[in-house]
């Protein structure tokens, strides 16, 4: 499999998409919190590039989840909000031990 080259844009749209695959998430933002989430395996996206000029792209698999990934984040959205309520209220008290164990 080839390396994905980085990609620099603004304005991603979500032109279309197909099929959905189950995949076990992770964030940065949220150490230590992992979600299995639908994603569209395959994604075909417009955006701006660092020049403005519009561009497509078709990501598949992993690349598709990542770029779905980021653009909830540019929607606000992050991997928690998926979760059930059960398992927020988890990651919270996960989160507060890890805190509290980080200042003593």
């Amino acid at each position: 499999m080839a390396t994905p080259t980085p990609r620099c844009s603004s304005t991603p749209r979500i032109l279309n998409s197909s099929e959905n695959i189950a995949f076990e998430e992770g964030c940065l933002s949220l150490p230590d919190f992992t979600l299995e989430v639908d994603r569209a395996r395959v994604v075909h996206v417009q955006y701006e590039d660092l020049d403005g000029e519009t561009k497509t792209v078709m990501a598949e698999d992993l690349l598709a989840v990542a770029v779905q990934h980021e653009m909830d984040h540019l929607e606000g959205k992050l991997l928690v909000d998926y979760a059930s309520s059960v398992k927020k209220d988890m990651y919270k008290r996960k989160a507060r031990k890890r805190k509290a164990a980080q200042s003593l």
